[in-house]
């Protein structure tokens, strides 16, 4: 039959195959179209062990192709399907580049390997199988090219996955969506590798299957939680993910390598033997949502030059944070622990995060513990460092007008003398300050004596003045000056005790900051 772009009546194709010799040479239907539904059976397809070959074909309506036990092969090659439909992959093969404009059910009744290649899916393939020892590879679908930006995603189609499958490959393919029927199990892989998937909800894995997510782009990656999921490692490397949701107790191993994951949302519990690592990867959000860590989390070299970082009502246990920089990102940490944190080149930004703006109260408890973490690794200089933060941000909760205004007070010195000893230039300045104020009201003090501008003839003075253990009387600070001699009142010297009372202080705080790494 040679006569393409020709609608074949449903009579005279029942009448077509009932001429059909007996001799087994390949029947070939090129170019027809049907719009009604064909039934492929016993009743219309005679069981004559023949091959069928729809070619350029195009099915306006149903198809629905079952299996009766024939003997006959059927291949659809470069036809296009435009109606829903079901069919039996038993003795059926897809070849060319077939068009699925239409949700079609694939049945698998039995083991072997089937392939899915080449084609256009701008529908959802649903693919049953129904025994264990299947392999189903998925490739080259939708005219994949990882170069070119995609125009029209909602053009695209995905696969829904039913029953038990042995491996399921999908490589170079573009696909809106991979799902899985909550009781579907992989048996030994399901691997993802160069390919552009929008949404994909990864099932159950057996006992040693894994899951391989390689050189692809995911837009949205779903590890959900399923009271009978038993998934055993996570492999992803070498991938772009927008949206990655993982309920940590499900999988033994999660391990990210060289990727970018733009947002990351962590659930559930990490049980003593669940393992999750991020390794040499770039990160724009992560999340951690009422977790406790009883197994291994280890962050190593993740880059955040920015975006969110929140820590929400979770135990972390021993978690790893090596060489990551995470000072210039915005921090959210709320009643968390963190103290038993492995900390090794790593940084932490100085204040956290509310819906309302700075948590200093939090930022506290944060870097309180991140202090403690430190000490106990020996690592005594990011101990200083968290430390100080810590008290910056308890300063910044105290209130002025309250019982605890001495504290604040204290607390306020601290801040501006050396930056609660972080600075010893700051102290020597706050020193010198702290002289030349009241060696100024030393000067305002003197009877008889005017200030209206500043004598350099009086820098002798005031060098003096800034000596708080001076053996000398007061008055013989100005000798040999054009003071000299003047009467001092009972006033000067109450400002001459309170000012050697915070030059000593400012001293005393310029020793500990400058003494900060070498003190115990």
């Amino acid at each position: 039959m040679e006569n393409d772009n020709q609608i074949l009546p449903i009579a005279n194709l029942r009448q077509l195959l009932n001429l059909i010799s007996p001799k087994k040479e390949p029947l070939i239907i090129k170019g027809k179209i049907f719009n009604y539904n064909i039934p492929i059976n016993n009743t219309n397809f005679q069981s004559i062990d023949r091959e069928f070959i729809f070619d350029s074909c195009v099915f306006n309506d149903r198809i629905d192709v079952v299996d009766d036990g024939m003997k006959n092969r059927y291949i659809f090659k470069d036809c296009t399907f435009s109606k829903r439909g079901t069919i039996n992959l038993h003795n059926y093969s897809f070849e060319g580049k077939c068009r699925f404009l239409d949700n079609i059910t694939l049945v698998i009744k039995e083991q072997g390997l089937y392939s899915f290649l080449e084609h256009e899916v701008k529908s959802l393939i649903t693919v049953n199988g129904c025994i264990s020892e299947v392999y189903f590879n998925i490739g080259d679908l939708n005219s994949y090219d990882k170069n070119n930006k995609i125009n029209d995603e909602k053009s695209y189609g995905g696969f829904y996955f039913i029953g038990i499958f042995s491996e399921i490959i999908v490589a170079k393919s573009r696909l809106i969506q991979i799902n899985f029927d909550p009781n579907c199990l992989i048996k030994n892989t399901i691997c993802l590798t160069d390919s552009h998937i929008n949404e994909f909800y990864a099932p159950r894995l057996d006992t040693h299957a894994k899951c391989d997510i390689y050189l692809s782009y995911i837009g949205k990656c779903d590890i959900y939680k399923n009271t009978v999921t038993q998934f055993r490692l996570i492999d992803i490397e070498e991938s772009l993910i927008d949206y990655f949701k993982l309920m940590c107790d499900d999988p033994d191993v999660v391990k990210i390598l060289k990727s970018t994951i733009n947002n990351i949302d962590f659930y559930g519990n990490i049980l003593s033997k669940n393992k999750i690592f991020i390794l040499s990867s770039t990160v724009k959000n992560i999340s951690f949502n009422s977790i406790l860590n009883i197994g291994i989390i280890s962050l190593n070299n993740v880059i955040m030059e920015s975006g969110l970082f929140k820590i929400d009502n979770c135990n972390l246990g021993k978690i790893d944070f090596i060489n990551c920089n995470f000072s210039e990102i915005k921090m959210i940490f709320l009643n968390s622990k963190i103290s038993e944190a492995f900390l090794s080149l790593s940084s932490f930004p100085k204040v956290v995060f509310n819906e309302n703006g700075i948590d200093y109260l939090q930022t506290r408890l944060m870097h309180g513990q991140l202090a403690t973490a430190s000490l106990k690794q020996g690592d005594n200089v990011s101990h200083l460092d968290f430390s100080s933060n810590e008290l910056y941000a308890h300063y910044k909760t105290l209130k002025w007008f309250s019982s605890k205004i001495f504290q604040k007070f204290n607390l306020w010195l601290n801040y501006i003398s050396n930056d609660f000893g972080r600075n010893w230039v700051q102290s020597t300045g706050f020193s010198i300050a702290i002289g030349f104020i009241f060696f100024l009201l030393l000067l305002t003090s003197i009877e008889n004596y005017k200030l209206r501008y500043l004598d350099f003839k009086l820098l002798p003075a005031l060098i003096k003045f800034l000596n708080p253990i001076r053996v000398y009387e007061l008055d013989a600070i100005f000798n040999n000056t054009p003071i000299a001699g003047l009467k001092l009142n009972p006033r000067s010297y109450v400002i001459d005790f309170l000012g050697r009372i915070f030059l000593t202080y400012g001293y005393y705080q310029t020793i500990q900051a400058f003494r900060r790494f070498g003190r115990k």
